[in-house]
């Protein structure tokens, strides 16, 4: 489903911001993409290993791998920082959408199950996509506060000297 590969696609956009310097994320020596390393908009166990972990809370949440190695980027980054922070909340608005799509209820019982689990995979998916993003907005607020107070303190003149 095209919704599910933009989700994917979004997500990937801010791991690459953060983990490659903007570069495409390879995956078996291909551009990371469904089929390759991504299964209906999810990374897959085997790709989300690439980035530390084997779960979405590993790679995802207030202290996965995604947070983490945002931290750790120098301040020259930061706009990075704050782009991959940007494709996340837009993967979250996508991903709430098509939550919602995929709740409604179907005229075939077997695809009910289907649209209930993909529902399921989208709240946790969502919930720990939003504890990242909070994670990353602070780190950004405090780093860009204390690049200030630096800018500040330079343009400060000297303490006068007493003779």
């Amino acid at each position: 489903r095209k919704t599910n590969n933009v989700q994917g696609q979004y997500e990937l956009k801010a791991l690459s911001l953060v983990f490659n310097d903007g570069k495409v994320l390879m995956f078996k020596k291909k551009p990371l993409a469904e089929d390759n390393g991504i299964l209906r908009g999810f990374l897959t166990p085997e790709a989300l290993s690439t980035f530390g972990g084997k779960r979405y809370t590993h790679l995802w949440g207030d202290t996965g791998t995604f947070v983490e190695k945002a931290k750790s980027l120098p301040d020259k980054k930061l706009k990075d920082v704050k782009a991959a922070s940007a494709w996340i909340q837009k993967a979250i608005r996508t991903r709430q959408k098509c939550r919602f799509s995929d709740a409604k209820c179907t005229e075939d019982p077997l695809k009910v199950d289907e649209r209930l689990k993909a529902r399921d995979e989208h709240d946790f998916l969502i919930q720990v996509l939003l504890e990242s993003v909070a994670a990353v907005e602070s780190h950004i607020r405090v780093r860009e506060a204390a690049i200030e107070k630096v800018r500040v303190a330079a343009r400060a003149p000297p303490p006068p000297t007493s003779t």
